[in-house]
């Protein structure tokens, strides 16, 4: 483990001083899946990190919320409905682009899966608003929340057209 650091270091070096090159980043195995739902090891969720976002994210404090695809979020005062806007300029790798609608098809296919986050347990209903706002309704209030949302094992945004083309091979 202590060359893991100096490796690392030379790494960074190398890229900030070289020309662009290919990075190759070697993995014991083949992923057994790039499903963001799925219980990802640690090279899984770090090629899915690559790949995947979330509405909001954790600063390096690991208090602070910050936002990542959501540019805001407002809740209610009950506690049960959280109302996101999303960012205008964001395309997935497909080149679609970012929307509402996005996110209820993220949802709707995450929360049908067998070995989903117990977030999806807690949502009553997703609305869309407009294209880039939606709310998210849930049974009852639930504190950690958007700290859940921010896990990437929870709910990482995908394009329609991914879940749509892609749906048994991710």
């Amino acid at each position: 483990m202590a060359y893991i650091k100096p490796l690392l270091l030379l790494c960074i070096l190398f890229n900030y001083c070289a020309e662009p090159s290919l990075v190759v980043y070697g993995i014991k195995d083949n992923p057994l899946s790039l499903d963001p739902s799925f219980g990802l090891d640690f090279d899984e969720s770090q090629i899915s990190a690559q790949i995947y976002e979330n509405l909001v994210i954790l600063d390096n404090d690991c208090k602070t919320l910050n936002p990542c695809l959501a540019q805001s979020w407002n809740i209610s005062e009950d506690k049960c409905t959280y109302t996101f806007v999303l960012r205008d300029s964001i395309f997935f790798h497909d080149g679609t682009k970012l929307s509402s609608m996005s996110v209820l098809s993220t949802f709707d296919w995450l929360r049908v899966k067998p070995n989903r986050s117990e977030i999806y347990d807690k949502v009553k209903r997703l609305d869309v608003i407009d294209s880039l706002t939606f709310k998210i309704i849930l049974h009852k209030p639930y504190s950690i929340f958007l700290y859940v949302l921010a896990s990437p094992e929870s709910f990482q945004i995908m394009s329609e057209r991914a879940i749509s083309l892609y749906d048994s091979l991710i």
